[in-house]
């Protein structure tokens, strides 16, 4: 292992941080080069515990990092990365035993990522570390549908915060962590959610993040599925947000019916992703 000091995060300013990750996602198959607004904004969303995170210092410069969420008990991996200069040498190992020592020392009892299905070489550090497949995640670009005919329902927009419940009770699986209730509760303003209502009642609705162009969650009441409902709350989507192109990111590709609902759109593909989980 190359000489370096592993410290919290706390240590670090934020845009250190943000070049930091920018550097060693400038490679990827998926790059990623964030503003600070869009750095500040991701990890709002996903819960940053800055305490709980680690960073290696080497030369003085930030050389890998581990930025970590937590809600109650549980802990989330919200990005991890080496810079280039600095890989093969033992850093992100290092940094995870440290991250994992530290969860455990403050009563956490269980930690969840995702990581990319073509990225190999982090799959297998977080599997040494002890992590195992939970489920597999589709991601894809879909072009809202043009081809909705009248519906005798409306569509409506309306407060996420009066929206969760019903999402989560019409749900068939659980959002990944950064589409969970509480990230869009933390996104505030930058989520658009509306839904679909026949007389006072709600049988359907999307939440779109409206900075990313973003689907983080669309459900349907199961009484009314198979009728138009999701397709009707996506075409509203593209036309309130003047979208030719919205993201799919991480929804359940074992469900069926969902992934079925998926092929009906005219989608473009993108490198899917495993959500890992372990137990402290």
């Amino acid at each position: 292992m190359t000489q370096s000091n592993i410290v919290a995060a706390t240590e670090i300013p934020r845009e250190h941080l943000r070049e930091a990750m920018n550097v060693a996602f400038s490679d990827y198959a998926v790059p990623m080069q964030l503003t600070q607004d869009a750095f500040d904004r991701l990890l709002a969303q996903r819960g940053f515990v800055p305490e709980v995170s680690r960073v290696a210092i080497v030369n003085g410069e930030v050389a890998a990092f581990w930025l970590v969420g937590r809600r109650g008990d549980a802990g989330y991996l919200i990005s991890s990365g080496t810079c280039p200069a600095h890989r093969g040498k033992g850093l992100s190992t290092e940094i995870g035993l440290a991250v994992l020592a530290c969860l455990r020392g403050d009563g956490a009892t269980s930690l969840q990522m995702e990581v990319l299905e073509n990225n190999v070489v982090a799959q297998s550090l977080y599997k040494r570390l002890g992590l195992t497949q939970h489920r597999q995640l589709g991601c894809c670009h879909i072009m809202p549908p043009k081809d909705v005919p009248p519906s005798v329902y409306s569509i409506v927009t309306r407060p996420w915060s009066e929206t969760a419940a019903f999402a989560e009770s019409a749900q068939d699986w659980a959002p990944s962590w950064q589409h969970s209730s509480e990230s869009l509760a933390a996104l505030g303003e930058d989520v658009m959610c509306l839904c679909a209502e026949k007389g006072q009642q709600v049988i359907g609705c999307v939440a779109v993040i409206t900075s990313t162009l973003t689907v983080a969650q669309i459900a349907v009441d199961p009484r009314f599925r198979r009728q138009g409902v999701a397709r009707a709350l996506l075409a509203a989507c593209g036309e309130a947000l003047e979208a030719e192109e919205l993201r799919l990111i991480n929804f359940d590709a074992g469900d069926a019916g969902f992934s079925s609902f998926v092929s009906t759109l005219d989608t473009r593909p993108r490198v899917g992703q495993y959500e890992l989980h372990m137990l402290l």
